[in-house]
């Protein structure tokens, strides 16, 4: 008797499961809906994550090539008004839309918005307001300032620069939510051994003419290709990246590579230039 009223109760638990999962499906929860008009409702749409994730590019690239030149180009400084103004208006955007949901919530959603606010702030700061004082005559120019002060515009210039890095986590993100089994297939697999070897024949190529202009364009592209295949694969796998059965010590070799790449081709230049 126990037996059988031990299988009629998991009976009905099985029952009550299954017409729970079935109202769930005649009426899924509803969609949250931002407060703000709804016609600021692209603003977090996957299209214009998109847009954003190109500037963020471009911005960096521009960083880069900046890095190049000894002294200040008028473009370079047009671009930087134009991202920054980018940045601006899409923040602006997301605060109407988002309100206080932009700033308060649940912790793994509204830090990127206080990154991306912090960033704002010190972009601003640096292309905009410093101009604005040093021509009303509040602050002086760089060149009639002490060293102390010199080095903290430098500092601050600095922390700019590499928060715009900070930027491209918002891509890794977009990269780590998306399904990424396609990395376990031959074509990427074939891809990555082709930048393998094309790198090694650079190598060689670079010692032989080592003031071809074009290198460092290349290097980038390769710093972008490699970097992007570590942060693929820590989405596939995780911590588990660093862990893996058979792999561990080339994952490990290959992190520390590139690792050291971004600190040398992308956070130096971004420092040299502050």
């Amino acid at each position: 008797t126990s037996e059988i009223q031990a299988e009629i109760d998991n009976i009905q638990k099985d029952v009550a499961s299954r017409k729970e999962a079935l109202h769930q499906y005649h009426h899924p929860p509803e969609e949250f809906q931002p407060p703000g008009p709804a016609f600021l409702r692209c603003v977090v749409s996957d299209g214009f994550h998109m847009v954003a994730c190109c500037v963020i590019l471009a911005n960096i690239a521009t960083m880069l090539i900046q890095s190049q030149f000894d002294r200040p180009r008028i473009w370079f400084w047009c671009l930087n008004q134009a991202f920054t103004l980018f940045y601006f208006a899409e923040t602006m955007m997301q605060v109407l839309l988002l309100q206080r949901g932009f700033f308060c919530g649940a912790v793994s959603v509204v830090w990127w918005n206080w990154l991306d606010l912090i960033i704002l702030i010190s972009s601003v700061a640096d292309l905009w307001v410093r101009p604005l004082l040093i021509a009303f005559g509040v602050v002086k120019q760089q060149r009639q300032v002490g060293a102390g002060s010199l080095n903290f515009l430098r500092v601050l210039r600095l922390v700019r620069r590499v928060l715009n890095l900070g930027r491209l986590i918002r891509i890794v993100r977009m990269l780590l939510n998306s399904d990424l089994s396609w990395i376990e297939g031959m074509v990427f697999q074939f891809v990555i051994m082709g930048m393998i070897a094309f790198n090694s024949i650079l190598m060689g190529m670079e010692a032989d003419w080592p003031d071809f202009f074009l290198w460092f364009y290349v290097e980038q592209v390769l710093l972008v290709v490699f970097s992007f295949e570590i942060l693929v694969r820590l989405g596939r796998w995780g911590w588990g990246f660093f862990s893996h059965p058979s792999d561990w010590a080339w994952n490990w070799l290959d992190s520390f590579i590139v690792a050291g790449g971004i600190f040398d081709q992308w956070f130096m230049p971004a420092y040299s230039i502050a």
